[in-house]
């Protein structure tokens, strides 16, 4: 028994390999901490975002989970990580609202994506 932690880097590809490398230890449960490279205007670097949904534009899963196929979140899970930021942080109500996100989240395989005209879809 133990905790391992692995920086997997930046990207679904890489989020992708590790979990395949990892998935053949069989652990008993792991959670994946990313990074996340769009951010509001409301949010700072360092601000927390906890997904209960994703967009799944880079195409790393296809082959293997259909886009079609939900990849639910697991509402234990989001409780346990919200009231752990709470803890760690001493914050509540608006203040952790303030520096932890929820929402949906869009992975995109186009990494320059932001260098793009914004002013349409």
């Amino acid at each position: 028994g133990g905790i391992t932690m692995v920086n997997i880097g930046v990207g679904p590809s890489n989020a992708k390999t590790i979990t395949d490398h990892i998935a053949v230890l069989r652990p008993h449960a792991w959670v994946m901490l990313g990074h996340c490279a769009g951010l509001r205007n409301t949010q700072a670097l360092g601000d927390y975002v906890l997904a209960h949904a994703y967009v799944r534009e880079d195409h790393v899963l296809d082959d293997d989970l259909p886009v079609w196929v939900p990849i639910p979140p697991l509402a234990e899970i989001q409780v346990a990580l919200q009231e752990a930021v709470a803890e760690v942080t001493g914050l509540s109500g608006y203040d952790l609202k303030r520096i932890m996100r929820t929402g949906t989240v869009a992975t995109i395989d186009n990494r320059n994506w932001e260098l793009r005209d914004q002013r349409g879809p």
